[in-house]
């Protein structure tokens, strides 16, 4: 086809993926607020660690890889494999089980391992 400097030509061109525009991915389903919760138990995990390491929070997770964490996902988050899976998500897991929590010690929050 050819456009002629109007853009009609282009915006009335038949495409082989057919003519409807793409769709969005259907949102995320919402938290419960126990499930907010736990999101926000594992923000304050993941901050700890990421300062243990010293490294920003957001290069091992972001807030929705947390909040699907937190609502029972494990498949495709990038949190549970490789270096940070061995830097964080291990031991976010281990929150999840009751396994570690955070404890003020002395004045200073940290991410306790729990007798079970």
């Amino acid at each position: 086809f050819r456009i002629d400097g109007s853009g009609a030509d282009f915006w009335n061109h038949p495409t082989s993926a057919g003519s409807e525009w793409p769709r969005e991915k259907a949102p995320p389903p919402r938290l419960t607020p126990n499930q907010e919760a736990i999101a926000d138990l594992l923000g304050c995990a993941l901050r700890l660690l990421a300062d243990e390491a010293g490294i920003t929070p957001s290069a091992l997770a972001g807030r929705r890889e947390l909040e699907r964490l937190a609502s029972g996902e494990r498949e495709g988050l990038d949190l549970l494999h490789g270096w940070r899976l061995k830097l964080a998500g291990a031991a976010l897991l281990e929150v999840l089980e009751g396994k570690r929590a955070p404890r003020m010690t002395r004045g200073r929050l940290q991410l306790q391992q729990l007798e079970v």
